[in-house]
């Protein structure tokens, strides 16, 4: 889950065995530059495929990237004492279960922490989460219903009669201490989080439980021929499915600091040498053997295959795509110097077909169908155990079948639900990606 200690989310990974683990995402976009990118020669990965259901249900270990560690310790991140103190010593209830206050100010802290080292990764280690950030009533809210909704799968764990072995807590344990490196490195995180080696075992088991709780669910799910090829319909539809507009061009690149006037009159020069010859008739391939300065595509004649066309294209990729097959282009500038282009080939957007995306779209109907089922087992076990929220905007009681209730509560219920939205937001919900 998200609110998982900075440690745990490192050694996550090492839990082997999971369902239902997204597969490996396509590359990121390369960031904006003017510079000839790197080319893949490979296919063009399958889209995305994000998921319509908002069910909530704790992330399957190795599901988010884990923080870098800590080169040093974090601020204070423990909520303020006045919001502290206005909690009720039991925050929730879950059947016999409940959630104390301390229990929710540590899940608090955790938070916070995971936030601080996502902000300082996603900056390059320049800002973090402000010393003073503290939740507002809907992060509260959502916070509790998540730290609830572990408790009732836990509970659905041990009905189910699931059992974690000590075994293979130590295999977990022991793969994701070589991913965060040295013995050093793993007891500077643990004094980070400020974590026993316990505390830490205790929740490698509990995500193991869900682990196997979720792939037994999975197991349980049939997906027809029909259901995908209705699903494929829809993405195709919806554009969901095609391919990007691509080129394959040959470039020669000669180096130049543009700041240096006469830096770049040189390397406009060898370039405006290397087009005489190619117009004159030399091969384009041969004159890039001997003049360009592309260590990646010199041997290969300065081709590259399958550049992406994109919306944000830099002005080299801009240029690349407005010249015809065939065509020589004029010397180009562009800040790592100059270049010479001809578009050897261009391919149109097409729909990746069926069979491309047919495993994919069957995987994701599988993630989906089951967690529509423990969705439903979540909110039956409710139901069975009673639960009772005590803090925030959301607090509410869905009592458990012995007790009596009227339509007209059910019904304010309901509409109080609908009122406060979802217990957790989009981004705390994984989207699995299409494999490609």
């Amino acid at each position: 889950m998200r609110n998982l200690p900075l440690l745990l989310m490192l050694l996550a990974a090492g839990v082997a065995g999971t369902a239902g683990c997204k597969p490996a995402a396509p590359p990121e976009p390369e960031p904006e530059s003017d510079s000839a990118p790197s080319m893949p020669s490979q296919p063009v990965a399958a889209p995305r495929v994000e998921e319509r259901e908002e069910i909530i249900v704790p992330d399957l270990p190795g599901m988010a990237a884990a923080p870098p560690a800590p080169t040093a310790a974090a601020p204070d991140f423990r909520p303020a004492p006045s919001a502290a103190h206005a909690w009720p010593d039991v925050v929730a209830r879950i059947g016999d279960e409940t959630i104390t206050r301390d229990e929710f100010q540590n899940a608090i802290t955790e938070l916070k922490r995971m936030m601080h080292y996502d902000a300082l990764r996603r900056s390059g280690g320049k800002a973090g989460l402000p010393p003073d950030f503290e939740l507002d009533e809907t992060g509260i809210d959502q916070l509790v219903n998540m730290m609830v909704q572990e408790r009732i799968v836990l509970h659905l764990c041990r009905k189910a009669g699931i059992e974690v072995s000590d075994e293979e807590v130590q295999t977990s344990l022991e793969k994701g201490k070589s991913q965060v490196g040295s013995e050093e490195a793993f007891e500077q995180v643990m004094k980070a989080t400020n974590m026993t080696l316990e505390e830490l075992k205790a929740r490698i088991r509990e995500q193991i439980l869900t682990s196997k709780f979720f792939a037994t669910a999975a197991k349980a799910v049939i997906v027809t021929e029909e259901e995908i090829e209705q699903e494929y319909a829809q993405l195709k539809e919806e554009g969901r499915l095609d391919k990007p507009e691509t080129c394959d061009f040959a470039h020669i690149l000669v180096r130049a600091d543009h700041a240096n006037e006469a830096s770049s009159a040189s390397a406009k020069a060898k370039i405006e040498a290397a087009r005489e010859r190619i117009v004159n008739g030399e091969d384009f391939g041969q004159v890039a053997s001997e003049v360009s300065e592309d260590i990646d595509s010199v041997q290969r004649g300065g081709v590259y295959e399958g550049m992406q066309k994109r919306a944000s294209a830099s002005e080299f990729e801009a240029q690349v795509f407005a010249l015809p097959v065939g065509e020589l282009s004029e010397p180009i500038k562009a800040p790592d110097g100059w270049h010479l282009v001809t578009v050897l080939a261009r391919h149109e957007s097409t729909p990746f077909t069926l069979d491309e995306v047919k495993s994919g779209i069957q995987q994701e109907l599988i993630r989906r169908k089951g967690r529509e089922a423990i969705g439903k087992s979540v909110e039956d076990a409710k139901k069975e155990l009673g639960v009772d929220i005590m803090i925030g905007s959301a607090a509410r009681k869905t009592e458990a079948p012995e007790s009596e209730s009227t339509d007209s509560e059910t019904d304010a219920s309901e509409t109080e639900r609908s009122e406060t939205g979802p217990t957790t937001r989009p981004e705390d919900v994984e989207p699995p990606n299409m494999p490609g």
